[in-house]
């Protein structure tokens, strides 16, 4: 697995589960920047917009990326469609 409990990332996609989130949804609305990893259960990854939480909405792991990622990591992102023009600017502001 790639990430560990406690990591910050941002859902970019949503495979498994049900795929209206209440946390997605908060990240998409801008509310928040980022989802951290609470707990890795199954397989999949539990994200939450609290990282004391042990419960939230489950991800694979190609659904998810690092927070902190470069520039030119995003702009290929939003070149290929898998980010739109308003999550780009969020996340490289």
């Amino acid at each position: 697995m790639r990430y560990k409990i406690g990591d910050k990332v941002i859902p970019i996609n949503k495979t498994a589960g049900a795929t209206n989130c209440r946390y997605r949804n908060a990240f998409k609305r801008g509310d928040v920047k980022f989802l951290y990893v609470v707990k890795i259960e199954h397989g999949k990854y539990v994200l939450n917009i609290r990282n004391d939480s042990d419960g939230g909405n489950y991800y694979e792991e190609e659904d998810i990326l690092p927070y902190r990622m470069s520039n030119e990591e995003l702009f290929k992102m939003l070149i290929k469609g898998i980010i739109t023009d308003d999550e780009y600017e969020k996340l490289t502001s």
